[in-house]
């Protein structure tokens, strides 16, 4: 969206743009840090980036699959 905008290409950008607002809305729904770290679990293929410390509780693999399943169709 940056590189976009930097360029002229104002249509492209704000298209961009609309993305990463539908990409956030879908993330907000969620508590940040649980699933950022089980999304980087699933796309390196180790449990080990879900692991969280209290007071977070890692979020559930098949939520994850499914919050990043619905990331991937936006």
């Amino acid at each position: 969206m940056i590189r976009l905008h930097g360029e002229g290409d104002r249509l492209a950008a704000a298209e961009a743009m609309e993305r990463v607002v539908r990409y956030r809305l879908v993330l907000q729904k969620h508590v940040a840090i649980p699933a950022q770290k089980r999304l980087l679990a699933l796309r390196h293929d180790d449990q080990a980036w879900a692991t969280v410390r209290p007071p977070f509780v890692e979020m559930d693999e098949t939520a994850g699959q499914a919050l990043g399943d619905v990331l991937a169709a936006i």
